[in-house]
């Protein structure tokens, strides 16, 4: 069994995005600090960011190669609509993309019979795609890399 997964903290949407946002978001939570009050302004500031967080943690995948299944794990959210695991004999194709820009790299799943699966593998360390690919490969899986 291999799993490729690297920190949380080395990924690129944290390096890029939460990094430079959240002196931002401390520095305005203090000034609206008397206003935390109001139930309306406050109710409004916890959606919203329970909103962004799940999106947030939603990038967050890592791939496991065992002998038999390719397992696509989220570790923050542990429902299934995140957890995924393939048999290598159900799966016609894998694409690894990337859409540009701090987006992470997607791997589109596309099984017999069903419709194709996009997980978004920022938790995947980008010097491991190679080795990644090597490996799905030896076991019978057909595998693109497209804008990678």
């Amino acid at each position: 069994m291999k799993i490729y997964r690297q920190s949380f903290w080395r990924t690129p949407c944290v390096i890029g995005v939460f990094f430079p946002f959240a002196p931002i978001a401390f520095l305005l939570l203090l000034l609206y600090c008397d206003t935390w009050h109001q139930k309306a302004i406050s109710g409004f500031f916890l959606i919203l960011f329970s909103t962004l967080l799940f999106a947030w943690l939603s990038l967050y995948c890592y791939v496991t190669i065992t002998p038999k299944q390719l397992i696509i794990k989220n570790p923050f959210l542990p429902i299934p609509l995140f957890n995924k695991a393939y048999f290598y004999s159900d799966i016609e194709k894998i694409e690894l993309e990337h859409p540009g820009g701090i987006s992470p790299v997607h791997m589109l799943v596309f099984v017999t019979g069903k419709r194709r699966r996009r997980f978004p593998i920022d938790l995947v360390n980008h010097k491991a795609y190679p080795s990644l690919i090597k490996d799905l490969e030896e076991k019978g899986v057909n595998v693109e890399a497209v804008k990678l």
